[in-house]
């Protein structure tokens, strides 16, 4: 599952005036380079995203560098539009929401409660005697003894993550992007 934006769905009414005054070809040529900068200004916002850190200021994963921005790329283009896709399975999920399970073979997640196994499985065995107590509830927590009970995740049959608003850029920002790209292109356009 990807993600996938269209520089023809963000095109403003002056663009699309500038297009189509264009040639086939030098409208593709235009569209090829507007898919560029939305790939461009989406890069520069995952980064930007990647540099707020993790929310609770645990050990950052780098989940926006590292699974998203390497992830996005101007896919195609042709005389009417550009598309850039974001080729993430977990992106198109924070964009959607929707409910998390376990993998093939599994049946709970592992959701980390302190900052050193943040991005760890318990799996990987990365606390030494660990063990697994079950509380009143019916919840399993992975847990340590050391001078105290230590809590390090909590297994669940499943969670329900909630659409990231920002995980994209607000569609304004990206239209006033394009529509300046497109302005700065036309000249060199028409003068080839």
């Amino acid at each position: 599952m990807s993600s996938w934006l269209t520089v023809e769905n963000l095109v403003t009414p002056k663009v699309q005036g500038m297009l189509a005054g264009l040639s086939p070809e030098r409208r593709a040529m235009l569209m090829s380079r507007l898919g560029k900068q939305l790939e461009t200004d989406l890069k520069a916002h995952f980064v930007a995203r990647d540099a707020e850190g993790n929310k609770r200021g645990w050990p950052s994963t780098h989940f926006w560098s590292r699974e998203v921005r390497a992830k996005t790329a101007l896919q195609s283009y042709d005389s009417s539009q550009a598309t850039v896709g974001v080729s993430s399975p977990a992106f198109a999920h924070r964009v959607r929401g929707g409910v998390i399970r376990p993998g093939p073979g599994k049946k709970l997640l592992a959701i980390p409660t302190r900052g050193e196994v943040y991005g760890r499985m318990p799996s990987a065995n990365p606390i030494p005697g660990i063990f697994f107590v079950r509380t009143g509830k019916g919840t399993f927590l992975a847990a340590r003894e050391g001078k105290a009970l230590r809590i390090y995740w909590k297994l669940v049959p499943s969670v329900n993550q909630a659409p990231d608003a920002r995980a994209l850029p607000p569609t304004a920002e990206l239209q006033a992007s394009l529509e300046a790209r497109a302005e700065q292109e036309l000249g060199r356009i028409l003068q080839q």
